[in-house]
């Protein structure tokens, strides 16, 4: 039942989609059954997501600059949150973000980490707080876009999440300090740099 439900749930958001992508200037009617039919997917399931997400992405870069496309990318935004509450795996926030910052809404992929850093279900990756990778990427999302200063937090705030000294929590600990570490260079602080830089290689086991 399940199966024959999500098949027609997706061919109907598809064939939405699709209508809406070859009009010029979608009815606001047309838009907004369009995003209700991506709100039925269930956010505790990564198919339904990922179809949902896929969609969304199609209208944003089909329509891209437009307020219909505006509205499809917040929504993915909303997507991933409902996600990352219901399972407690930040996989979608990730890549999402990600996503937003290659189509140029940087604004919109921190807008993403942000809520999800507040969220901080308490969940775990491989025995590693979620928030931390949450943070480091926020942290290298803000270097890239030239605020070393607001990085360095992100990256120090990732930093003081990590406890325990298993080979994951290493392994992760060993990114964040390297990240702290270009980004003191950025500064010009090059005692700091070359500390960081250094304590990330300490931390990686081969």
């Amino acid at each position: 039942m399940r199966g024959f439900r999500t098949g027609r749930w997706q061919h109907d958001v598809q064939e939405l989609v699709d209508r809406l992508l070859k009009e010029p200037d979608p009815s606001p009617a047309l838009v907004a059954e369009v995003i209700e039919h991506v709100r039925r997917s269930d956010v505790g399931d990564d198919g339904d997501v990922t179809f949902a997400l896929h969609q969304l992405f199609r209208i944003g870069d089909g329509l891209r600059g437009s307020e219909t496309a505006q509205l499809a990318l917040v929504e993915t935004v909303e997507l991933a949150l409902a996600s990352f509450k219901e399972t407690k795996k930040p996989s979608f926030v990730h890549g999402v973000a990600k996503h937003l910052q290659g189509r140029g809404r940087s604004d919109l992929s921190l807008f993403l980490l942000e809520r999800a850093i507040e969220l901080d279900v308490g969940a775990t990756v491989d025995g590693v707080p979620a928030i931390v990778g949450l943070l480091n990427q926020k942290g290298e999302l803000l270097r890239e876009a030239g605020s070393p200063g607001d990085a360095e937090a992100a990256f120090l705030a990732a930093s003081a999440a990590m406890e325990g000294g298993s080979a994951a929590v290493e392994a992760v600990r060993a990114i964040v300090l390297n990240n702290l570490g270009l980004v003191y260079y950025m500064k010009g602080d090059l005692p700091q740099a070359r500390k960081y830089l250094i304590e990330s290689l300490a931390d990686i086991r081969l």
